[in-house]
């Protein structure tokens, strides 16, 4: 079997039905004011998190101040927590990441 080219390794962002198909190279923010906008919330940052591609793989970034981004493999009960200011490769094949906003939690 030959190894998978950069081409082959789309990432699919769905957040409430609003799809966005990303190749390497490609990047999304998202938050209350980003590429892809979450809510008006004010207690979201303007631009929360990032998913990018680098070193052969997707990441996602935080790229906000205070929330942590929960990522949980829909697959088992795996999870981890991406702080502020840090990034980590995507592990799972389908996951949600998940943070809170004031009274509201988000899932994307």
């Amino acid at each position: 079997m030959a190894p998978m080219s950069d081409a082959d390794r789309t990432l699919v962002v769905d957040f409430v039905g609003e799809v966005s198909e990303l190749a390497p190279g490609d990047m999304l923010t998202f938050g209350r004011d980003a590429d892809l906008s979450i809510d008006d919330n004010q207690f979201l940052h303007r631009q929360l998190g990032r998913f990018e591609y680098k070193n052969g793989s997707w990441w996602v970034t935080n790229v906000g101040r205070t929330m942590a981004l929960d990522v949980l493999d829909k697959a088992s009960h795996s999870q981890s927590r991406v702080a502020p200011g840090r990034g980590a490769p995507i592990a799972f094949e389908h996951m949600v990441i998940r943070f809170t906003a004031g009274p509201t939690t988000y899932e994307i």
